[in-house]
């Protein structure tokens, strides 16, 4: 199914400009220049002059819900997160006026509760500095 994108989204101030400004989870689209080398870890480097942020695709059962706010934290993610250095066992999903609400009803932010299980899609920036773990600027939620 896809989403159509709002024009603007709610999380201000983010950016992904260097390498500090990935994390596990993210989807990116890379314009590669050059040869692509595999690195004595076993990854893969590449040199790009294009880096475009695509929307990820998380589940998992929402841990709290901040109404006022317009947020709500996914636990229990896949082990990407879990596994990662550091480990990430959370993630923050900010909600706006925008967001698609898929098999939940109401259809609207007031159908997500603690325990729920949800998909949530939408940019995933690196807010582990500022905020304690990733967050997700939602373009849709889907029950599950």
């Amino acid at each position: 199914m896809g989403v159509a994108a709002p024009s603007t989204l709610r999380l201000t101030g983010q950016r992904l400009q260097t390498t500090a400004d990935l994390t596990p989870g993210q989807e990116v689209l890379a314009e590669i220049t050059g040869n692509i080398a595999v690195a004595n870890d076993g990854n893969p480097s590449f040199t790009t002059v294009k880096l475009l942020l695509a929307s990820s695709q998380i589940a998992g059962p929402v841990a709290a819900v901040n109404s006022s706010a317009g947020s709500f934290a996914l636990t229990n993610i896949w082990s990407l997160f879990t596994k990662a250095n550091p480990a990430v066992t959370q993630l923050e999903v900010q909600t706006g006026t925008q967001i698609t609400f898929v098999d939940l009803t109401p259809a609207d932010a007031s159908a997500i509760s603690t325990s729920s299980k949800v998909a949530v899609k939408g940019p995933l920036f690196n807010t582990i500095g500022s905020v304690g773990q990733p967050t997700l600027s939602a373009l849709q939620v889907a029950g599950r």
